[in-house]
Formats: structure tokens, sequence, C-alpha cells
């Protein structure tokens, strides 16, 4: 490495900086490489995880009717493609599809 100039004990010389990386730029490519080709393989045999919750409690209860027919009541409204049909066109920026639940 040829200075152009004297250094003082806290300055670096950018040619040579560059001219390091220039000389390890094989080395450097491959490490590059390589990561992304452990990356590319770990995102390939990873197996996405969803995990939903869905809670309801009835608190007050008309005395017509009994807990089942609550139950279905709810059943049916909640897996109807007409509620989250509804709900869709309410939020049109939700990533939701209907085909998925």
């Amino acid at each position: 490495m040829t200075h152009r100039q004297p250094l003082t004990g806290d300055e670096i010389d950018l040619f040579d900086l560059f001219e390091v990386v220039w000389r390890c730029r094989l080395i450097m490519a491959g490490f590059v490489v390589f990561a992304m080709a452990i990356t590319a393989i770990l995102y390939a045999f990873h197996k996405p995880e969803y995990v939903t919750e869905a809670r309801f409690e009835i608190v007050l209860v008309p005395p017509f009717l009994n807990r089942k027919e609550i139950e279905a009541d709810i059943s049916h409204t909640f897996f109807s493609v007409e509620t989250f049909a509804r709900w869709k066109e309410a939020r049109t920026d939700a990533l939701l599809d209907i085909d998925h639940i």
C-alpha cells in the first residue's frame, strides 16, 4: 500500500480502505451468497403458524331461549358468508379472505 500523505493516528485513508475491500470482494460476495442460500432454505421449510381464538360470553340470557338455541344463533351468524361479505365491503383495505374461514 502506498500512502499518498503521512497519516496521523486517527485518520483513515479511504483509498487504502477501498483497495482492501476490492481485494476481498470475492470473499464478501461468497459470504453474502452463503447467507442468502441459508435464509432461502430456512424460509422454504418454515411452516407458517396461525393461532386464532374467539371467546364469547352471554351475560343476559332471555328467559325464553335456552343455551343451545343461543349457541346455534351465534354459530349461524358467525359462520355465515354474508356476514363476512358485509364486513369486507365496509373494510376494503382488510386482507382477510372469506375462503380461508
